[in-house]
């Protein structure tokens, strides 16, 4: 097989790894330019978290946020899914089952990408225009064949759909209306990959050590942020920890036998911005690739494990690829 890597999906409603599977990883040139530079705009010092409404929270995907209430889970869809409801974007690797969604769930999904060719306009469903800010975009409510109010967006300049299926016609309003274009998400990420590069600390680590936040903004290989996550308290210290004790150097290549290579550097899959500290930093996590694997702050390089990895990725609920070789 060419090119093995661990792909890892998330246990639907519980976010713990539960399979790993060969996959096969197209890999970059080691050969070219180190893609660390300096950030060309910097994203907000301390990032608005404020929620939509009590007992809502934002969730944002290919450069579109909106509301979803609080207890919602995180892409609980198609495989071993259960009938509680959830928020779907940037699903990544996930099992290979079909299990049919259940008509008592709720469900609001966000598209972007090539995924959107797969989106059809929900039966009897008629949009109209209307505007996000400054944004066109379209619009639509009906019902579902099984009884629940069915709702669409679509923001062309963004390629990004929005379905919901909700069991009230509140709820679906609430989403619908909270939608919004952000060059910046409420969890502190630049929506777009090149607003956004490493920055050190003046301290000689990967992060400075009182960071109280973190930031983790997930790309894959996509110029748009695909998913968020913002972490705090115990979870953000026990993850600067692990940043600060990671090995020196970036992780060996992947022999070229054992991976299919292209002449372009691999994209970085993910953004780690330190925040509340006074010494900033925004470190460029890459490991999907056969290639420029490993931690850079434009300045330091430090080698990702895939028990650290894990950790950067948990929070994010997103199926991800990584080769240990």
């Amino acid at each position: 097989m060419i090119g093995g890597s661990v792909s890892i999906w998330w246990e639907r409603g519980c976010g713990v790894v539960v399979a790993v599977c060969l996959t096969l990883t197209a890999c970059g040139s080691a050969q070219g330019e180190d893609p660390t530079t300096t950030a060309p705009t910097d994203p907000p010092e301390v990032p608005d978290r404020s929620p939509p409404a009590a007992g809502w929270r934002w969730e944002s995907s290919h450069g579109l946020e909106l509301a979803v209430p609080a207890s919602w889970k995180i892409n609980d869809t198609d495989c071993n899914q259960t009938d509680a409801p959830s928020i779907v974007r940037a699903q990544g690797a996930t099992n290979d089952c079909l299990t049919p969604e259940p008509t008592s769930k709720e469900i609001v999904e966000i598209f972007g990408g090539e995924a959107v060719e797969g989106v059809q306009l929900p039966k009897d469903l008629e949009p109209y225009d209307v505007s996000l800010g400054d944004e066109p975009a379209e619009r639509g409510e009906g019902m579902t064949d099984d009884g629940r109010f069915a709702g669409w967006l679509r923001v062309p300049r963004l390629n990004v759909v929005v379905e919901a299926r909700v069991h009230e016609r509140d709820t679906l309003t609430r989403v619908l209306d909270s939608a919004r274009v952000v060059d910046v998400d409420h969890n502190g990420c630049a929506t777009a990959r090149e607003d956004i590069r490493a920055m050190p600390p003046a301290t000689r680590t990967l992060v400075a050590i009182d960071t109280r936040a973190l930031s983790v903004c997930y790309f894959g290989s996509s110029d748009v942020l695909l998913a968020s996550s913002w972490l705090e308290s115990d979870a953000a210290a026990q993850l600067v920890t692990k940043l600060n004790e990671a090995g020196p150097g970036a992780n060996p290549d992947v022999p070229e036998s054992q991976c299919a290579r292209t002449e372009d550097v691999p994209p970085v899959d993910a953004m780690l911005i330190a925040q509340g500290t006074q010494e900033r930093a925004i470190v460029e996590v890459s490991f999907a690739g056969c290639t420029n694997r490993g931690l850079r702050n434009g300045r330091d390089t430090s080698r990702v494990s895939q028990d650290l990895l894990q950790a950067i990725m948990e929070s994010l609920h997103t199926g991800y690829g990584f080769s240990p070789l």
